[in-house]
């Protein structure tokens, strides 16, 4: 199982930083466009906005994958600690139930947006490209989080798991 995390991990990586790249490389094309060569070149907007919707939800994916999501856990840190590790079971139960939401919603709109175009400027992308991101990471993050429920986690001292 910890290899097949790894391989997941290492893939959704790649991913986000093929996104971070190409949102990168399109707003420096758009700056050298629009400054030397005086001209707007419009796709590397459109570019920037979709490779970063992507980055996001690979982001958010690789932080489930480490538990580095941001958590208000104050109010958790007052239970015992045998209280805690029940209370973050729970919590994740809420997050798998929540992102199967998610997933159901971004699969609706897949479809109804099929056939829909995306912008004037990339004429052969469709709206649906926007909830792919959604598609593909909240099976990712649920699968972290069903691991991280049936894994033996020890608590560390500042109240989180390990």
């Amino acid at each position: 199982m910890e290899k097949i995390k790894r391989t997941i991990e290492t893939i959704v990586t790649f991913c986000g930083v093929t996104a971070l790249l190409m949102s990168f490389l399109s707003i420096i094309a758009q700056m050298v466009s629009r400054d030397l060569l005086k001209v707007s070149a419009p796709w590397t907007e459109e570019i920037a906005r979709f490779s970063f919707i992507w980055m996001i939800f690979f982001g958010a994916v690789i932080a489930q994958a480490k538990k580095e999501h941001i958590s208000m856990d104050f109010i958790i840190n007052l239970v015992p600690l045998k209280i805690r590790k029940v209370v973050y079971k729970v919590f994740d139960i809420a997050s798998i139930l929540f992102l199967i939401m998610v997933f159901i919603g971004a699969v609706n709109m897949l479809e109804r947006t099929s056939r829909v175009p995306l912008s004037v400027v990339i004429p052969w992308l469709n709206t649906s490209f926007l909830y792919w991101p959604l598609v593909i990471s909240m099976p990712l993050m649920i699968f972290y989080l069903i691991i991280n429920i049936f894994s033996k986690n020890t608590i560390k001292p500042e109240g989180r798991f390990e």
